[in-house]
């Protein structure tokens, strides 16, 4: 398994086996998937964050091309984070639902998802995780994060990312837990 960015590694252990992120922290889970974003563009150094403003350095790297819709958004002005936020979360489902296609697009491509139909009434156009790929990569972070080595800055994002939109508690059990907690700290 080829892991290619951190929005993506989030969207596969995000999204349920329905599709969708879980109703009951869809809101903190589409924020987690955003912030994933901005953290693949500020590690690849196409954007910087400076006195609390995201502004765009460079043009898009193909690896990257998943997150083309956040990049078009934020290399139209310099945003605030806050802004960021709002503008994709409160009024922006148009925004948030270009984001989840193109990612979801992005992992098709590679074969870590599957197309399918969803939402309340079944005409929402999904990408279902395999469940091959996502247990190899619980099982990778898992080894990461209580192998006892040095966590990598990608993986300790990602893992703060889970446990921030409480995606992460669902992959370990409870004597995984404490050492989980400790690690994280």
């Amino acid at each position: 398994m080829i892991r290619k960015s951190i929005a993506q590694d989030f969207f596969l252990l995000a999204v349920g086996e329905n599709g969708g992120m879980a109703p009951l922290r869809r809101e903190v889970s589409n924020a987690g998937l955003m912030a994933a974003g901005v953290l693949d563009l500020e590690a690849a150094g196409v954007i910087a964050s400076e006195k609390k403003k995201v502004t765009v350095l460079k043009p898009l790297p193909a690896e990257l091309s998943h997150l083309e819709p956040l990049y078009h958004y934020l290399s139209e002005k310099p945003r605030s984070f806050t802004r960021l936020m709002s503008d994709y979360l409160v009024g922006g489902s148009a925004r948030m639902k270009a984001v989840y296609e193109s990612v979801g697009k992005s992992l098709l491509a590679d074969g870590a998802v599957t197309e399918g139909m969803g939402g309340f009434f079944g005409n929402k156009q999904v990408y279902i995780p395999d469940r091959a790929r996502k247990a190899e990569l619980v099982g990778k972070l898992k080894e990461t994060l209580l192998g006892g080595g040095a966590v990598p800055a990608l993986d300790t994002g990602l893992l703060l990312l889970l446990k921030e939109s409480k995606n992460l508690g669902q992959y370990f059990s409870k004597f995984e837990d404490g050492e989980r907690k400790a690690r994280l700290k």
